[in-house]
Parts: C-alpha cells; sequence; structure tokens
C-alpha cells in the first residue's frame, strides 16, 4: 500500500449532486457563497472529499448552543447511502404592485 492509496478523489458538482441528491446548480451555489470549499482544474470545479465529510458530519451533529424553537432555512436528511437536502419554510406568494 503507497502513500497515495488513502487518497480520494475529488467530487465534480454532478457527482456531488447526484450523491446529495440534488442539482448542480445547487453546488454550484454552495461553493460560490463559500459554504463548500472548490477548486479549478481548467474550468471545471472540484470539491475535495473532505471537504464533503466535514460538510456532512457538520451537518448530522448537534450544536450545543441549539434548541429547538430555533428556525432553520433547511435540513440534510440521511437516506440509504445518500442525503436529501429538504426546505423547511414554505415561501409566500410575492404580491404584485399596483399600477
Amino acid at each position: 500500500m503507497g502513500k497515495h492509496d488513502a487518497i480520494k478523489p475529488p467530487f465534480s458538482l454532478k457527482t456531488l449532486a447526484e450523491r446529495w441528491g440534488c442539482s448542480d446548480e445547487t453546488i454550484r451555489q454552495m461553493v460560490i457563497s463559500k459554504r463548500l470549499p472548490a477548486f479549478r482544474v481548467g474550468t471545471m470545479l472540484r470539491i475535495p472529499a473532505t471537504a464533503v465529510e466535514e460538510y456532512e458530519a457538520c451537518k448530522n451533529t448537534g450544536s450545543e448552543d441549539s434548541t429547538d424553537d430555533m428556525s432553520s432555512l433547511g435540513t440534510m436528511v440521511a437516506q440509504g447511502e445518500g442525503f436529501v437536502l429538504m426546505h423547511s419554510r414554505e415561501r409566500k406568494p410575492r404580491r404584485k404592485p399596483s399600477i
């Protein structure tokens, strides 16, 4: 076993989106908003496997400062071998401006 055997390959937007059950664009927006680190290979974005594992570990553990009455924009639920991102709030329809 060589020193490079333990290195996990990075995820593309597509492979990470498939793993998490969301769209490529969702992953791209997470990278743009700096919630998920990434690097470029030419014009392609890649997300390090360690960053994905850290993100999943964070989403699966509770915070000591959290309380049950705190609202959240969304949750990540483990489902089989992947994760499903779910929104917890319903958006209100926008009112059309009167002319």
